[in-house]
């Protein structure tokens, strides 16, 4: 559970201007494409799809870093690389990966609007 406050609070300010804010123009969206990332992610766990899962957990690590989301980021970086090894994730690496993904949820759904 771990963010880069300060990374996180520049991009917010970068969006405070802006119609809607930053919770319209940068965390809906990243939600959104979490969301979208995890379905897929969740998929390919199922059918046990590496390929799938280094592609799924490459976007959502990608997204997590420009924000400032630097564990999550680096649990999606674990199952990346585990991945292009060929190599499943254990389900402690799924339970550490999916609990890092509740806290972001709850970051972000708590952020306060700005303006």
């Amino acid at each position: 559970m771990q963010v880069d406050r300060v990374r996180f609070a520049e991009i917010m300010r970068l969006f405070e201007e802006l119609p809607g804010g930053p919770r319209a123009c940068i965390l809906a969206p990243f939600l959104g494409m979490l969301e979208f990332q995890l379905g897929h992610l969740q998929a390919a766990k199922a059918t046990a799809n590496a390929k799938a899962i280094r592609e799924a957990a490459h976007a959502i690590k990608g997204g997590c870093w420009d924000l400032g989301f630097q564990a999550l980021g680096q649990y999606s970086e674990h199952l990346e690389q585990l991945a292009r090894a060929a190599q499943l994730p254990t389900e402690a690496d799924w339970s550490d990966f999916f609990a890092e993904v509740a806290w972001v949820r709850v970051y972000v759904e708590t952020w306060p609007d700005v303006g």
